[in-house]
Formats: C-alpha cells, sequence, structure tokens
C-alpha cells in the first residue's frame, strides 16, 4: 500500500551528535558549567544552520527570479502590423 514508507523506521529518534553525547555525559557527572557550554554550543550550530539555509532559499528564489524574467523577456516580439479589426456593423451580414 505504501511502499515508499517500507524502510522508514518512525518509532527512533535520529542519532545524536558529539556535542549532544557530550551534553548527557556532563549532565550525568553533574557538571552543570560544561552542560551549559555545550548546549551553548549546539544552539549556535542550529541557528547557523538555520541562517545558511534561509541564505541558500533566498538565493534560490531570487535565481528563480531571474529565470522566470529572462523567459519572459525572451518571449517572441508582437508585430506592430495585423489585420484591422471588423467594426460590429461589418460583421453583421445581410441584415
Amino acid at each position: 500500500m505504501n511502499e515508499h514508507l517500507k524502510d522508514v523506521n518512525h518509532g527512533r529518534l535520529s542519532a545524536k551528535s558529539k556535542l549532544e553525547k557530550e551534553l548527557d555525559k556532563a549532565v550525568e557527572n553533574g557538571d552543570l558549567e560544561l552542560a551549559s557550554k555545550l548546549s551553548d554550543q549546539i544552539a549556535q550550530n542550529n541557528y547557523e544552520i538555520m541562517v545558511s539555509e534561509a541564505i541558500e532559499r533566498k538565493e534560490f528564489d531570487e535565481a528563480k527570479k531571474r529565470e522566470e524574467e529572462r523567459k519572459a523577456n525572451k518571449k517572441k516580439p508582437k508585430l506592430n502590423w495585423g489585420f484591422e479589426t471588423k467594426h460590429r456593423w461589418e460583421t453583421k451580414s445581410n441584415m
């Protein structure tokens, strides 16, 4: 039924990073200053990741806009001449 979800394990959390493991050890040992520093480092890393992803998204959106503008400018120009439209009285035939 849901073949794409076959190998996904929804009951497990992702593996902890090195900093998170060190943080757990510091809390177990009661070293709260080290735990605070590690927590700050983790928060800083998460913030840096969020900022870099936001910058990437912004750059992608700008590139997409430039691409759309280039495609819009690339469209065939409309010719200045053409057939004149008929007036209303010319379209009524045999009245």
